[in-house]
């Protein structure tokens, strides 16, 4: 069987951060965020619609339609 590995890590923080990334990129990374972008980038490789990415972190597709925009 051939498992593609996917590092969602990376897919999120779109780079910034990988399984292999030091302890001040994280850091960087939990202060500045993620951009809604990067979440939706997450949200494609996992195969999920835009209401399962909201309802999974906690906030509205119209929240993150407004953020989108920014």
């Amino acid at each position: 069987m051939n498992a593609v590995e996917t590092d969602y890590l990376g897919v999120v923080t779109d780079g910034r951060v990988t399984i292999n990334s030091n302890t001040l990129d994280e850091i960087s990374v939990a202060t500045q965020g993620v951009t809604v972008s990067a979440i939706k980038s997450l949200a494609k490789e996992l195969n999920w619609d835009a209401n399962s990415l909201a309802a999974s972190i906690g906030t509205t597709m119209r929240t993150l339609e407004r953020y989108s925009k920014d």
